[in-house]
């Protein structure tokens, strides 16, 4: 097996070679002070120390001399058992080591610089020290008010919302004692252990505000009273679907699927402080009363019940709110709104039941570092759960997040063909560079025949083996022995040695672990890696960590040196937590810092402008008109770009699908391969909406299949919206701004002399900022509309509550379940499967019809919203423009005193904030690594 290699197409510096042998790693069980996101993960992390004094063995015999001939150690081997030799006397036994997550280095980024929090603090106090001289001028003229409006629009940097993370995968895999690692609290989550219980509620975990009294703080929010009604209907339906179908014809067909399990499972929780539920057998004896999936009988009681559940949580408040001072006393308290729980109290009511399938999601606040950056996490349930409420709940999460991260356990992660559909269902929705990976329990590892080891590693593994053998040969010697009568000197000696060796054992059998997880880790990155691009084409390298949350958490918490661990290095949660600190750094606080700058120059440029005192010129009307033109001309501008954007991209996605005959003709055979199941079978996937499994047909979802026949000819056209589209949008924006305004500075010099040059130096210098502000106006606007294309691309081509093919699907479901038989098709199974093919494949009445009008209503709310934006905006840089023209070339000259002791006074002000911006600021953001614009 090849070497590993790293994402630049470098070897790995895991167990290079030096020119002196093999070079040994001095600190491989400690992490090395930068974490790069350039590398796989743990590769870098390792050095080559010198070797020139390395000792070939050890040489613990009691008596000093040798009895038979020593396994010949690997030099890299021989130096690290040489060095704990060396540590061991210095031990302390009852001692432990704490890591803490707090000495992680942070990436280098601008935002994480020491000094960028003092660049914010002064750019806003530039601002604030503006705004106290004009408020305690006490002046209440036109110009003064107006400056008081500028100074308070760029009071602060405009800096983003928080960064949405979003954590999936299935039951049991590690994700909330992942959660606990990355935050490095134990508790963060509300389980952990990695028992396989699974996410029943979406779990928000956000920074806490200053103010909040306890260190924990949780806010549960529930349904409202119809939907929690529909849920109970919807269990019950399915229930009945399951368990209590008709005798005769179960027989007939074994296509049901046993969905009993978990809506017995939901009732059981819901309804617990109820005879009826008392227990599984009870339960089950009172359901199977039901006649039909909305028996009025059962269904009555079970809605009255409900109601009385939603009153009782009202007294709770529309959000329920739950504060404690440590995380284990909150998750305790948040038991019965979360998952299946012993203790069912709910303090407040009378309520002795767990009420999760009616809570919506409960968000978390806590102290916390990575949280305090602007990230959130979220927990999310599998988008694979029996529970479509909670499937709806995920999609419309993947939605909105900003990162999605696909948790697993590193056991046949390779071959998993559940983790490539979540992996590849985010992509379709997220698309490039929107998902990473989390394989758990990376430590639970066995050396296996079929792996392949580099040489390096071959060898070191082997050289592990003989010292293994050789040292439990010596302790089995030794305890022998040491029944021997010695003196109390010579006991003491051989009780040290016997130690010395347990402790080079121990750490001989971590080291040969560590090279276990170290070469499964790199062949399932790389084989995972090869597959994501193999699938997707995605120009951006799928990111893969193979995670020991254990080990790192008992890091935290303090571990002994005579019980190694894998080291903190080796878990990799170092290397997930700067990948989340990352995405957080680059997440836009940069640029709004940047943008303050040039807003914060830009007015000041015109607050000089306004304190000159200009007098009036005979060209000003001329003059004037020029700068009207140019405001004028915004709308037109902006037409004229939108225009050649739908011509360029839009149109041809809407013009594709005149293209429907062909996605009909692959529906129709679809619908003829559906019509091939069993009566049964068929009758229950439509009750389903098309999205189920039975024993006898398998598991299917009808709209996803639909959607792949568009996905192949829409999905292209919407990327290209998405990135190339956008950016040449965003380019042709700037350049018809920048046109604008170049043109009406040419048109006003053509019309000045020299004189007249000099008096509008600071006017035409203004421009400079101002088309800057605008380029930052359309940057932002055209980010917004690639946003919305992904939702819109998330909606148009994915199955989901928002989908226009769900929607549309969803009817002709409700209406093949009801069609009449004919005297061609004289059973029920025919009719529906005549009327199913015949409104799928139908161009009038088809789901890909609704998606064009879906698309087309999309795109032109996308336009309009962005339309409206820079258009107002640009315009309202335009009438800036226009208010520094007045200062420049008046109408009046005011020359009242009160004038002139608010110009001179507002002047100096004016010229020291430019000399701390230019300065000081400056100068701060230059050693942040913020470039001037």
């Amino acid at each position: 097996m090849d070497s590993p290699k790293s994402s630049d197409g470098r070897e790995s510096p895991l167990f290079e070679p030096s020119q002196e042998g093999f070079g040994l790693e001095s600190t491989s069980l400690f992490p090395e002070p930068d974490l790069s996101m350039d590398v796989p993960p743990v590769a870098h992390m390792y050095s080559s120390p010198d070797l020139k004094n390395t000792k070939p063995a050890i040489n613990c015999d009691e008596d000093g001399s040798k009895k038979r001939k020593r396994a010949v150690l690997h030099p890299e081997i021989a130096a690290y058992l040489e060095r704990l030799t060396q540590e061991y006397n210095q031990l302390d036994p009852d001692g432990k080591t704490y890591h803490s997550p707090a000495s992680e280095p942070l990436p280098q980024l601008p935002a994480y610089h020491d000094a960028f929090p003092k660049a914010e603090k002064m750019s806003m106090g530039i601002v604030r020290k503006l705004q106290e001289t004009v408020i305690m001028s006490g002046e209440e003229d036109h110009e003064s008010k107006y400056m008081q409006d500028c100074l308070a629009q760029i009071a602060a940097p405009t800096n983003p919302g928080l960064r949405m993370l979003c954590l999936s995968g299935n039951c049991g895999v590690g994700k909330s004692s992942l959660i606990n690692a990355i935050l490095g609290v134990e508790g963060a989550s509300l389980k952990a252990g990695d028992g396989g219980s699974g996410t029943l509620v979406p779990i928000e975990l956000v920074q806490a505000p200053e103010k909040q009294p306890f260190p924990y703080a949780a806010y549960v929010f529930y349904y409202p009273l119809q939907m929690c009604e529909d849920i109970v209907r919807m269990w019950l339906a399915n229930y009945f679907d399951a368990r209590i179908a008709p005798p005769e014809e179960c027989l007939k067909d074994i296509s049901s699927i046993d969905l009993g399990k978990p809506a017995l499972k939901v009732f059981l929780a819901l309804f617990h402080d109820h005879i009826e539920f008392e227990d599984e057998v009870v339960a089950t004896r009172f359901l199977a009363k039901a006649k039909s999936r909305d028996d009025p009988k059962i269904l009555a009681k079970l809605l009255a019940w409900t109601k009385h559940i939603h009153a009782e949580l009202t007294k709770l408040g529309s959000v329920i709110q739950i504060q404690a001072h440590t995380a284990s006393d909150l998750n305790h308290n948040l038991e019965p709104f979360s998952q299946h729980c012993v203790h069912l109290e709910i303090r407040g009511t009378s309520l002795e039941c767990s009420v999760f399938p009616f809570v919506n999601r409960v968000r978390k606040s806590l102290f916390n570092p990575i949280l305090a950056k602007g990230i959130m996490l979220v927990d999310l349930p599998d988008i694979s759960d029996s529970d479509q409420q909670r499937v709806r709940l995920t999609a419309i999460y993947f939605k909105h997040c900003h990162q999605a991260i696909v948790v697993h356990s590193i056991e046949r992660a390779e071959d998993d063909r559940h983790l490539e559909e979540i992996i590849l269902d985010i992509y379709r929705r997220k698309r490039s560079g929107s998902v990473a990976v989390v394989l758990s329990r990376s430590d639970d590892v066995e050396r296996e025949p079929r792996m392949k080891y580099t040489p390096q590693q071959q060898a070191h593994l082997d050289s592990l083996d003989l010292y293994e053998d050789e040292v439990e040969t010596k302790l089995k010697t030794m305890r022998k022995r040491s029944r021997i009568e010695y003196d109390a000197r010579q006991y003491s000696e051989l009780m040290n040695k016997e130690g010395l060796l347990q402790y080079l054992l121990k750490h001989a059998k971590t080291r040969y672990i560590e090279i276990l997880v170290q070469a499964r880790n790199d062949k399932v990155r790389t084989n995972l890696q090869a597959w994501y691009r193999s699938a997707t084409s995605d120009p951006s390298q799928l990111q893969v960590f193979c995670v020991s949350s254990k080990c790192y958490m008992a890091h935290v918490k303090g571990t002994s040196p005579l019980e190694p661990l894998l080291s903190v290095a080796m878990t990799e949660i170092p290397l997930v937590r700067s990948y989340l600190f990352q995405l957080a750094g680059n997440g836009g606080k940069v640029n709004a810092l940047r943008h303050h700058y040039v807003q914060i120059r830009s007015l000041l440029s015109q607050m000089e402008l306004s304190c000159n005192g200009f007098k009036p010129m005979m060209k000003r009307d001329h003059l004037l008109k020029m700068v009207a033109v140019a405001q004028k001309g915004v709308g037109k501008s902006f037409d004229t770009v939108h225009q050649e954007l739908y011509k360029s991209s839009i149109t041809p996605i809407v013009v594709k699908f005149s293209t429907e005959d062909s996605w009909s003709e692959k529906a129709g055979v679809l619908c003829e391969k559906w019509s091939r199941y069993t009566s049964l079978g068929h009758a229950a996937f439509m009750k389903h909406e098309g999205n189920w499994k039975t024993a006898a047909c398998g598991r299917a979802n009808w709209n996803a299949c639909l959607l792949d026949i568009v996905r192949a000819d829409i999905q292209p056209l919407l990327d290209q919206l998405h990135c190339d589209a956008s950016y040449a949008f965003k380019t042709d924006a700037m350049e018809a701004m920048s046109e604008l305004v170049d043109s009406m500075e040419q048109d006003i010099k053509d019309n000045l002399d020299c004189s007249q040059l000099d008096r509008f130096k600071g006017f035409f210098d203004s421009l400079r900022d101002r088309k800057k502000t605008m380029s930052n106006i359309l940057e932002a606007a055209t980010n917004t509309m690639q946003d919305q294309i992904l939702k819109l691309n998330n909606d148009t081509l994915n199955d989901g509550p928002q989908s226009p093919l769900t929607l549309r699907m969803a009817k002709i479901y409700q209406a093949s379940l009801k069609a009449p038989q004919e005297k061609l098709r004289r059973t029920k199974h025919a009719a529906r499967c005549a009327y199913f093919r015949h409104a799928v494949c139908t161009r009038k009445t088809g789901p890909y019809l609704s998606i064009r009008r879906y698309l087309e209503k999309g795109f032109k709310q996308i336009m309009d919203n962005v339309d409206v934006t820079m258009r107002a905006k640009c315009e309202k840089i335009l009438d800036a423009i226009m208010h520094d023209f007045n200062n420049v070339c008046p109408e009046h000259e005011d020359t009242g005193v009160q004038a002139l002791r608010r110009r001179e006074k507002l002047g100096k002000k004016v010229q020291e904030a430019r000399d701390e911006l230019e300065g000081p600021l400056m100068k701060t953001l230059l050693e942040c690594g913020i470039e001037r614009e």
